[in-house]
């Protein structure tokens, strides 16, 4: 098994759009969990997973969520896992599907409204979810992987 590319702040942040200096914030602050300070004489590295994962809670946040809520929303595993499980599909050289994360505000049984995510390969599926729910935001994995791949060629 070959380790997951790691990626340096500076790509995070032009994928992201995230200022490097929000992205430190926030980690400072301990708002975004699994990142750590970094080692003496080495950069904080990030995985493709904390890239999604920031970039999600990025938009959350440019829509009026505290940043404490959008980081423990996509702090969770499953979205961590689903993120893994696709890059190993796109490393084993199986045809790339596009993949997608959309961020819903949904309302519960008691009426209190919440934020949450669903993942999905089918963008029919995509947009039967996007009808019945109250939408944030749509993001294409696929296209942020090509993005992300793009930038660390340039940095």
């Amino acid at each position: 098994m070959t380790a997951k590319p790691s990626y340096p702040a500076i790509v995070v942040s032009a994928v992201t759009g995230i200022p490097r200096n929000t992205l430190n914030s926030w980690i400072h602050r301990g708002c975004i969990p699994g990142t750590s300070e970094t080692v003496a004489g080495r950069a904080r590295t990030f995985s493709f997973a904390d890239i999604v994962s920031l970039a999600c809670i990025a938009e959350l946040v440019n829509c009026g969520v505290s940043i404490r809520v959008a980081a423990e929303i996509f702090s969770r595993q499953d979205l961590r896992s689903w993120i893994d499980v696709h890059q190993e599909y796109e490393e084993a050289g199986l045809p790339e599907e596009p993949f997608y994360v959309s961020i819903i505000k949904a309302r519960d049984t008691e009426g209190r409204d919440y934020v949450d995510f669903a993942l999905m390969y089918n963008a029919a599926e995509l947009q039967a979810e996007v009808a019945a729910r109250r939408l944030a935001v749509i993001l294409d994995v696929s296209a942020i992987r090509r993005e992300t791949a793009e930038k660390l060629r340039g940095a």
